[in-house]
């Protein structure tokens, strides 16, 4: 267990301040707030778009975020990890975020969108949602608000959640659906 802490420690301290540079403390700290927004706007666009199918996946998407929300509050006050913003002294930090560090809960909705908006997409969907997923994270470090363990289980997690909203989905379909037995056949 030692190594792992140790090794965690190693790559948390080149993440945050190995690649350090001006380009990069500008973006690192955009997914703060813009994590977010990209989630409710998409909910709404899938809610509101011009394709009827998706708005149930929207409904989906933006009641996952919260019901993970409240979650993660959960695993995190189980867990009870420090930030390295305020465990650290000598941490790279971009900015200060209040409580704790795992698992990371933007890594957990950027990949918990990441897995659910890929299926529900489809098609090559998931060659810019992971990896935008994975930037989310990989910020959170930079930023020094997060340890890697914390991102990594956050992406675990997260994707985790992501499968079982789709069968949460498929369940509200099959719900809603017309059937014989209603007589909305």
């Amino acid at each position: 267990m030692e190594y792992l802490k140790a090794l965690d420690l190693k790559l948390f301290y080149l993440l945050n301040s190995g690649f350090a540079n001006g380009l990069f403390d500008f973006l690192a700290p955009l997914p703060e707030k813009g994590l977010l927004i990209a989630i409710v706007l998409g909910s709404l666009v899938l809610i509101f778009g011009r394709n009827a199918r998706h708005r149930v996946s929207g409904f989906v998407l933006l009641g996952g975020y919260v019901s993970g929300g409240y979650a993660l509050a959960l695993l995190k006050e189980f867990f009870s990890r420090p930030r390295p913003c305020v465990a650290l002294a000598d941490a790279r930090i971009l900015f200060v975020e209040p409580g704790l560090s795992f698992p990371s809960g933007h890594s957990c909705a950027a990949f918990m969108a990441a897995t659910y908006l890929s299926a529900v997409l489809g098609g090559k969907a998931w060659a810019w949602l992971f990896p935008a997923a994975a930037l989310v994270g990989l910020s959170r470090i930079y930023c020094g608000v997060h340890y890697p363990a914390d991102m990594l289980a956050g992406a675990v997690f997260g994707s985790a959640f992501g499968v079982l909203l789709l069968a949460v989905e498929k369940k509200v379909r099959f719900l809603f659906s017309p059937s014989p037995k209603n007589g909305k056949a």
